[in-house]
């Protein structure tokens, strides 16, 4: 989902691979119940510090987080019947 949906690299041709580092984090954050704004947060501090990009060059990453919260992750990693 984050090559796909969010990708504010925007290079053509981008190893698959080249967000795998960035999922631990974000899976972590989705297990704890954090809410957009901690993982826009979250997702800016990658953008500037991992990726290098400046603030202005990022995507918005307000879809993209609401897609990853769409997921209930922290609700499936509580309860794995839910």
């Amino acid at each position: 989902m984050l090559r796909e949906e969010w990708d504010p690299i925007g290079v053509p041709g981008v190893p698959e691979n080249e967000y795998d580092s960035y999922v631990g984090g974000v899976y972590r954050l989705l297990t704890k119940g954090a809410d957009a704004r901690r993982l826009a947060a979250l997702v800016a501090q990658l953008e500037r510090v991992s990726m290098g990009l400046r603030e202005r060059d990022g995507a918005d990453p307000l879809p993209v987080v609401h897609k990853l919260l769409e997921l209930h992750i922290a609700r499936r990693h509580r309860d794995p019947a839910a």
